[in-house]
């Protein structure tokens, strides 16, 4: 199995679009509870596109989504969550934002 560098090197820039913002959004970095729906507004990518890349990063294991019960928002942990980002903690430039992306 790849080591995280290789993982991380081989996904696409939505994967890491996807990646770097449920790590911002995760409390403790390793575990975030959040909506396709608030992924896709922060990331500017589409809803498809941000479910892709969810399932992709699953079936890669990067991270691993469940839904608890009763279905709530689905919920994710986070095996490599700061992979996407270079030393000063800025998301790697193939993994930012567009300009016209969404905000916060």
């Amino acid at each position: 199995m790849p080591d995280a560098q290789t993982r991380v090197q081989s996904l696409t820039r939505a994967q890491k679009k996807v990646l770097a913002d449920l790590e911002l959004f995760s409390k403790d970095g390793a575990h975030v509870a959040i909506s396709h729906r608030k992924l896709a507004a922060s990331t500017g990518l589409s809803r498809p596109t941000v479910l892709r890349a969810l399932e992709a990063l699953n079936d890669l294991g990067v991270i691993r989504s469940y839904t608890p019960h009763p279905p709530r928002v689905r919920e994710h942990t986070l095996f490599f969550p700061v992979s996407v980002r270079i030393g000063d903690g800025q998301i790697c430039p193939s993994a930012r934002r567009s300009s016209t992306g969404g905000g916060r």
